[in-house]
């Protein structure tokens, strides 16, 4: 018996259109009545929850940031946090700064941004982010210095480059520092504390819960989901998600276009 229900976001709950179907609403709502949790798990910071907190209020838990930082979303209250600690931002930026890319620190409820971000969006965010972007983030004018003044860590860092092929170089160069470090289908690269990841969310969920991993039903689309494989009982991969996911998932729906959520949801829980 399914009791936690943790999905992914963009590619997943939203469709391509960045907006929630009506049957996912209704199915969340439907099961969430009848006593199953259910839970974001995705890559965005606190900042960026708010507006689909309201849009979907029966979902009583954001795990944020890959897996570093959770909170109940009805009351919110944190529940636990993540950090990398700010030595290790450094090392990270020094090896990130001269890359063709726009970088970015989640801290305490903020994500601060390079300044280049105002006039240069463009370059590297796809089209479809602009507007949670530009509502979500705090710009900085020198972030090197601003990083070495910290003295609190972050719970995740993140860059995106000025293309797909500036990000597999970066990751080929930095993949075996002693970090969590994902590289996403879109250009960029997530970084979190080594260990980090949204298995780790989902696991640490689920034990302030008390469920078991038998009773855990997860749902993603992408390379950042694969981690859920290990601590959920039954994973779900979208019709549109990537094809390792697809390769290690119990089952794969239809895709986010096409109300895969929903059906995934009304397969496992009905």
């Amino acid at each position: 018996m399914i009791k936690l229900v943790a999905t992914d976001l963009d590619g997943t709950m939203f469709d391509s259109k960045g907006q929630i179907p009506q049957s996912a609403k209704e199915a969340i709502q439907k099961y969430s009545k009848k006593g199953v949790h259910f839970a974001f798990c995705t890559g965005r910071g606190f900042m960026e929850m708010d507006e689909v907190i309201q849009r979907l209020p029966y979902m009583e838990y954001a795990i944020t940031a890959n897996g570093a930082y959770a909170f109940n979303a009805w009351t919110k209250q944190d529940m636990y946090k993540i950090c990398i600690e700010p030595k290790d931002c450094h090392v990270i930026f020094s090896a990130l700064k001269e890359k063709d890319a726009l970088f970015e620190l989640y801290q305490d409820g903020k994500i601060y941004c390079d300044k280049k971000l105002k006039q240069e969006r463009y370059n590297y965010i796809p089209v479809q982010f602009h507007d949670l972007i530009n509502a979500s983030r705090e710009l900085v004018d020198d972030m090197d210095s601003f990083i070495k003044n910290m003295k609190k860590g972050a719970i995740k860092l993140h860059s995106f480059f000025g293309s797909t092929t500036a990000r597999d170089m970066t990751f080929e160069e930095i993949k075996n520092l002693p970090y969590e470090i994902v590289s996403q289908s879109m250009n960029e690269l997530e970084i979190n504390a080594k260990g980090v990841n949204k298995g780790f969310g989902i696991e640490n969920l689920a034990k302030k819960l008390n469920i078991k991993k038998s009773e855990i039903l997860a749902l993603g689309d992408n390379f950042n989901d694969i981690s859920m494989r290990n601590t959920s009982g039954t994973l779900v991969a979208m019709g549109n998600a990537v094809q390792p996911l697809k390769d290690m998932a119990d089952f794969v729906t239809k895709t986010n276009d096409d109300g895969g959520m929903a059906f995934a949801l009304n397969k496992f829980l009905g």
